[in-house]
């Protein structure tokens, strides 16, 4: 039973450990790429609160704060892949 176990487990290790990588890469670039636009964004929310143009400042605060929301869950994602990863690779050598 445990040999069955281990055939199936191993090829979803694998996979997790390609997406692990992967993931990595991506929001690794995606922070080098983002960052730029990120501190463009900060300084028209600060240009937009010295003019006293409201509107426009929650439209790009919403905009930076989607961006942060949308990098930390790909990095949660990546880490919660990787634990499953380990948990999996500890189930087998048990």
């Amino acid at each position: 039973m445990r040999m069955i176990l281990k055939v199936f487990v191993w090829p979803v290790i694998l996979l997790l450990g390609v997406l692990c990588f992967l993931g990595t890469i991506a929001y690794k670039v995606a922070a080098y790429v983002i960052s730029p636009f990120l501190l463009l964004g900060l300084g028209c929310c600060i240009y937009c609160l010295v003019q006293a143009r409201w509107m426009d400042l929650a439209i790009f605060a919403v905009i930076e704060l989607g961006i942060l929301l949308a990098l930390f869950v790909m990095i949660g994602l990546v880490i919660h892949a990787e634990n499953l990863r380990d948990w999996m690779r500890s189930l087998l050598s048990s």
